[in-house]
């Protein structure tokens, strides 16, 4: 695997054949971590506190269910920061105006980025959840490729690339004042966005664990019922 992936997310996909036919599919996709200061985790038994980690070990297979239902709302959550411009206590700087103008994307055939991403860009879609195998009690957010990981990483910290011969003709077919510097602002992300939901998170990670036991306690007492008809000759 690439550097800072951890393995890869498969996603069921349905299609219709020909013959009308439903088919099942999976799409594999890698995931990889977010990188430095920003890294993003849900850990049961090294973020959740003395409680939930007592509550990990005594009901793993629960408790390993619903870390999918933390990594799911977590990955909601941070889209739907990007789309608000930032998460809880942050405030990210506003968008440059040659950056609101579009002016660039037309000129490189490249489509605008739609309104609920136009702080991160393409950088919205390729967020995923990984649910690391057990025996660990963790689930990540992070990216869906090397590059993302590459240009999220960057996004988060802010950055002042080189002004190269490339951006300049841009600058220059575009009608505007070349730029002896380029920055782009930081605007943080991932783990802002994970420590605005804490609690959040921690009542769904409850609500779910205590579900799943309520359901297995209900498909426990009908299989006993249904074995016990069986064994007194009546019908199941």
């Amino acid at each position: 695997m690439a550097t800072g992936q951890v393995g890869f997310i498969y996603t069921r996909q349905e299609r219709v054949d020909k013959n009308g036919k439903v088919r099942v599919g999976y799409r594999r996709d890698p995931f990889f971590t977010d990188r430095g200061a920003s890294l993003l985790s849900a850990s049961v038994t090294a973020d959740a506190g003395p409680w939930l980690r007592d509550l990990a070990d005594m009901l793993p297979k629960e408790a390993y269910k619903a870390l999918s239902a933390l990594g799911f709302a977590m990955q909601k959550g941070i889209r739907a920061d990007i789309v608000r411009g930032g998460p809880e206590g942050t405030s990210w700087p506003k968008l440059s105006p040659i950056t609101r103008s579009g002016v660039f994307d037309e000129l490189l055939g490249r489509p605008r980025p739609r309104r609920r991403g136009r702080f991160f860009g393409q950088l919205y879609g390729p967020i995923g959840y990984f649910r690391y195998p057990l025996p660990q009690m963790r689930v990540d957010v992070g990216w869906l490729s090397a590059s993302a990981q590459r240009l999220g990483y960057m996004v988060q910290r802010g950055v002042t690339p080189r002004v190269t011969d490339k951006s300049r003709r841009l600058y220059a077919v575009a009608k505007r004042k070349i730029p002896r510097s380029i920055t782009v602002p930081a605007r943080p992300l991932m783990r802002e966005a994970y420590e605005a939901r804490r609690e959040e998170l921690i009542e769904l990670f409850q609500t779910k664990v205590a579900r799943y036991v309520e359901r297995g306690a209900e498909w426990m007492h009908e299989t006993r019922s249904n074995a016990a008809k069986r064994a007194s000759g009546g019908n199941a």
